[in-house]
């Protein structure tokens, strides 16, 4: 897990959520063996978004996963679409 900017509980808490979601999705398609490194990155940015007739601000959570030989030289990991669209 990763957390930009200032460390809180909140973000800690975020992060967490987000955190143990990718890995279940990761294990239940089958991809944790294939994958060597993934996990979530909160960032420093709030997506908008609407609900009901006003604007809402929310966290953006990237994720960051590779594939390595050698954990000195990576490429990314190709997480199939279907995967990062589950709900």
């Amino acid at each position: 897990m990763r957390c930009l900017g200032e460390i809180t509980k909140e973000k800690l808490d975020v992060l967490r959520d987000c955190e143990e979601i990718l890995l279940e999705e990761i294990v239940s398609a089958n991809l944790y063996r294939n994958t060597d490194q993934v996990f979530a990155v909160l960032l420093l940015v709030n997506s908008v978004g609407v609900m009901g007739d006003g604007r809402t601000y929310e966290s953006v959570v990237a994720i960051r996963a590779v594939e390595t030989q050698d954990f000195m030289t990576a490429d990314w990991e190709r997480i199939p679409f279907d995967v990062l669209s589950s709900n």
